[in-house]
This record gives structure tokens, C-alpha cells and sequence, in this order.
């Protein structure tokens, strides 16, 4: 995709960029950037976490319309 920008285009590019939004704006734009992958990253290793730690029948049990959990046996359709 980007085998086509040569090093003159992306700098063409960034000083463009520079001079819309200033040295000042463009630091919080990247401070923030770099802030929302962090979480990202954050929230994506803890949501790993927690599935690594419940157990895989607790995770795979049905519920029934009343909210009640149906263990994973009963749940199971027969092999045929």
C-alpha cells in the first residue's frame, strides 16, 4: 500500500500537517494517540486475563429465560 510514498512525500505530508495545526497541537494529538492504544492494549490484556482465569464451563453455560444458569450436560444437544 504505501511502497509507492517516497521519503520526500511523507515529509511534504508531515510539514503540511505541521503548519494546519502547529508544533503545540500536534504533540496533543499524538499524546492522545498514544494514550487511547495504551488503554486499548490495557483493556485487551485484562479482558484476556479474566477469560484465562473463568473456568471454560462457566463460560460456556446457557441461561434460561429466567437469568438461571443451565450447566453445560443439560445444555449439550445428544451426538448422533
Amino acid at each position: 500500500m504505501f511502497e509507492s510514498v517516497s521519503l520526500w512525500e511523507l515529509l511534504l505530508i508531515f510539514l503540511i500537517v505541521l503548519m494546519i495545526f502547529g508544533a503545540g497541537r500536534l504533540a496533543d494529538i499524538g499524546k492522545g494517540l498514544g494514550e487511547g492504544v495504551a488503554n486499548f492494549i490495557r483493556a485487551f490484556r485484562e479482558a484476556k486475563r479474566e477469560l484465562e482465569d473463568t473456568p471454560s464451563s462457566a463460560r460456556l453455560a446457557s441461561k434460561t429465560s429466567d437469568g438461571k444458569a443451565i450447566p453445560p450436560d443439560e445444555g449439550a444437544r445428544p451426538s448422533q
